[in-house]
């Protein structure tokens, strides 16, 4: 009777250590710091450093824009320009190009 209280003594041993790994295991991959976790973080992450390049270009593009329309680099052309556009003016030599 002594060897059979061992043996069940170490099988519920070997079923508490096999539970104690199965729940780690269990949350290194699906807890809130786990391999899925990061792998949602990291396609996070991309989306919004693309979301923010396209936003520095796009604030690139109107910087550049309100520069050539300062008094210290003003270029007549984009002033001209800008104004039939805003106006809606044009010469009778102008061709006209109407965007949809």
């Amino acid at each position: 009777m002594g060897t059979a209280k061992i043996e069940l003594r170490g099988i519920g041993l070997a079923a508490l250590s096999f539970g104690v790994f199965l729940y780690f295991a269990f949350h290194l991959l699906q807890g809130d710091r786990g391999y899925f976790s990061l792998q949602r973080a990291e396609i996070r992450l991309a989306e919004v450093q693309r979301h923010y390049e396209r936003s520095v270009a796009e604030r690139e593009h109107i910087q550049h824009k309100v520069t050539q329309l300062r008094p210290q680099s003003l270029d007549l052309d984009m002033l001209d320009e800008r104004a039939r556009v805003v106006l809606g003016f044009s010469h009778a030599d102008d061709f006209i190009i109407l965007e949809k």
